[in-house]
């Protein structure tokens, strides 16, 4: 009854994580929303103050047409004003040069403000695609750990000790560098071989510096959708099928804060 219950923990643990990276999910559209909005807002403003200079361009214009008529009906009648329309004239001109300026001004910040978005986007995009990758792992994992757990629990207490046989095994698991990078794991009592495989995958903790957790749920969408625990499912398969286990010129982050299901 024991040990039921301290698998029906587990379950609840790999649950909550479950919710919780959801919850980040939704939280990430929603604050990509809000920044897609508001630069919305920003470009509707600069065209509005396009339109608004434009006009005034027109109005420049027209001021300069007429000032030039008035300047040829005058000439024979009114020469001692000749300078003082010539000097209105050239003011009408740089007025008109400077609104130019000014629009193509804000045409560049319009073109330069339009890139940022289209980087935004893509970037939001991707994050959105990482942590949905991340999510359909959670929950196709959790799924086979309570089906392994509470159906068929002699076979999953025989194949614990030929997981961690693997792990133990490989230089992809670095039992050392694992307790150095997450001082957590060595309070909780738990083997650090143990510990990977029940709770370190779904934290997105690394098995070694040479395995990004991570990058192989997210490069492989197949391992994704299978729930296979990532390190596992590279020694069984990703090693013959040469698959890669960290981006090129790839760096661990620093070790993450640990959660309260480590200590579990």
């Amino acid at each position: 009854m024991e040990k039921r219950s301290t698998e029906q923990k587990e379950n609840g643990l790999l649950l909550e994580q479950l919710h919780s990276v959801q919850e980040r999910l939704e939280k990430c559209s929603t604050e990509h929303r809000q920044v897609q909005r508001m630069n919305e807002e920003k470009q509707l403003r600069i065209i509005q103050h396009k339109v608004k200079l434009e006009k005034e361009n027109a109005v420049l214009l027209q001021q300069l047409h007429d000032t030039q008529e008035a300047y040829e009906t005058l000439y024979t009648e009114r020469k001692s004003l000749s300078n003082q329309l010539l000097t209105a004239c050239t003011k009408s001109k740089q007025k008109l040069e400077k609104s130019t300026h000014d629009q193509l001004r804000l045409h560049q910040q319009l073109e330069k403000r339009q890139k940022e978005l289209n980087i935004l986007r893509a970037d939001t995009q991707r994050h959105i695609s990482h942590l949905e990758s991340l999510v359909q792992w959670l929950r196709v994992h959790a799924q086979r750990h309570a089906a392994v757990a509470y159906r068929d629990s002699r076979s999953y207490k025989k194949e614990l000790p030929k997981q961690l046989a693997m792990l133990e095994a490989t230089p992809f698991f670095d039992a050392d560098w694992y307790l150095a990078q997450y001082p957590d794991v060595a309070k909780s009592g738990i083997k650090p071989a143990e510990h990977f495989i029940k709770f370190g995958a779904i934290d997105g903790r690394h098995p070694s510096s040479q395995f990004s957790t991570d990058f192989y749920l997210t490069h492989y969408k197949d391992v994704a959708a299978s729930g296979q625990h990532p390190l596992l499912h590279y020694l069984r398969h990703g090693i013959a099928e040469q698959r890669k286990t960290q981006p090129p010129q790839h760096h661990l982050p620093a070790p993450k804060k640990p959660t309260e299901g480590a200590d579990a």
